[in-house]
């Protein structure tokens, strides 16, 4: 028996948290030998519902959610202090911390080596922190943010793209790939009265946004501002959905005098009404690696414009993406991207697609990636 315990801290729920929940149940399913369990942030309520839904065991961590060190040391040192007890008792032969990028739950690495145990990260993006946050010293910024990567030796992350941009932070680094796994959709029409019951302008094309509402990495602001004013959106309707950091500053951006241009959504837990009412999925981000939300709108034949990085540059055709930035060219993206067919969607990403709905390669593979890591 390997026992594994998934650490995740992170107040929000995205797609690293809900593929990690996907490894745990294909594992369970197909790999019997390998017992997981959580350590998590009680306020991650989305997680902990998704916990209790499966009958995953977790608990709770003490003084959560993180608290920054250079805010408060003494307090954050504590939490450390406290978790790295709480995995010394578990005493898991590895420690699988779930991170978006490299700082998020980072507080499991650290509690990991002060209680002596095997940890390893997954999917942690790896970029410049310069590219998404503005820094007096960006130089000096990016190489403390790099050696965030040197201090764990262990990566599972989900293609070859971004393996080597983690080699670019830590050479030194054991990185295993294994691809993401999204169960194969059903079948799905966009209609005018799914358009409705949205609140979606007639005769309307939809650009939905979703996912994580953070405007640093995902930019929804910088959609906001983009095309507020722009006629582009004469005939097209900008959908938000998601929850996040930025939620109430982006919804206090939607003023009445664009409510004919923009929407937002909570996040919830079924999407297929959003992608029925999705004529194209825009994902905007500054860092991204393979997007969930890509692999599930490719799969119900919607098309997808994304900035010209990572995931999107190794999934999509060059006319539906865009360099970051560029309004110019987002506009165009979109507009080869509208005149794209569902089928011919679908036709096109079915070989790639099959691989991504094969639960057992799933549960194999990343059976494999944790046994290996829990023994070297």
């Amino acid at each position: 028996m390997h026992n594994v315990v998934f650490y995740c801290d992170s107040e929000s729920f995205g797609g690293h948290e809900k593929m990690a929940v996907a490894a745990h149940a294909a594992i369970r399913r197909h790999c019997d030998e390998i017992q997981i369990s959580w350590l998590v942030n009680g306020c991650n309520h989305r997680l902990v519902e998704a916990l209790e839904q499966a009958r995953f065991h977790y608990t709770t961590l003490v003084d959560a959610p993180s608290f920054s060190p250079r805010r408060n040391p003494l307090r954050a040192l504590f939490k450390i202090s406290r978790t790295a007890a709480t995995l010394w008792r578990l005493s898991p032969d590895l420690v699988m911390v779930v991170q978006g990028n490299i700082a998020r739950s980072y507080d499991g690495i650290l509690s990991s080596l002060l209680s002596g145990l095997r940890c390893c990260s997954y999917l942690p993006a790896a970029f410049r922190i310069s590219s998404v946050r503005n820094y007096k010293f960006p130089a000096l910024a990016d190489f403390a943010w790099s050696l965030l990567y040197r201090t764990t030796r262990r990566y599972i992350t989900i293609d070859e793209e971004q393996a080597g941009n983690l080699r670019l932070h830590n050479p030194k680094a054991s990185i295993l790939v294994v691809e993401n796994c999204i169960p194969r959709s059903v079948s799905i029409e966009i209609s005018a009265d799914g358009k409705a019951s949205l609140k979606i302008p007639p005769g309307k094309k939809v650009l939905a946004v979703i996912g994580r509402i953070d405007f640093p990495s995902k930019c929804q602001d910088w959609i906001f501002r983009e095309l507020s004013c722009d006629p582009f959106l004469s005939d097209k309707f900008v959908l938000f959905v998601g929850d996040g950091q930025d939620f109430d500053k982006l919804q206090a951006m939607l003023v009445p005098e664009v409510c004919d241009r923009f929407g937002l959504i909570s996040w919830r837990n079924d999407l297929r009404d959003i992608y029925a009412a999705t004529d194209v999925l825009l994902i905007p981000s500054r860092v991204e690696g393979v997007p969930l939300v890509m692999l599930e709108a490719l799969d119900y034949g919607i098309p997808v414009v994304g900035a010209d990085h990572n995931g999107m540059r190794s999934w999509l055709p060059a006319e539906w993406r865009f360099d970051w930035g560029d309004t110019a060219g987002l506009k165009r993206a979109i507009g080869f991207a509208l005149s794209a067919r569902s089928c011919e969607v679908k036709a096109s990403f079915a070989e790639r697609l099959n691989s991504i709905h094969d639960e057992v390669r799933f549960a194999t593979q990343f059976r494999e990636a944790l046994i290996h890591f829990g023994q070297h």
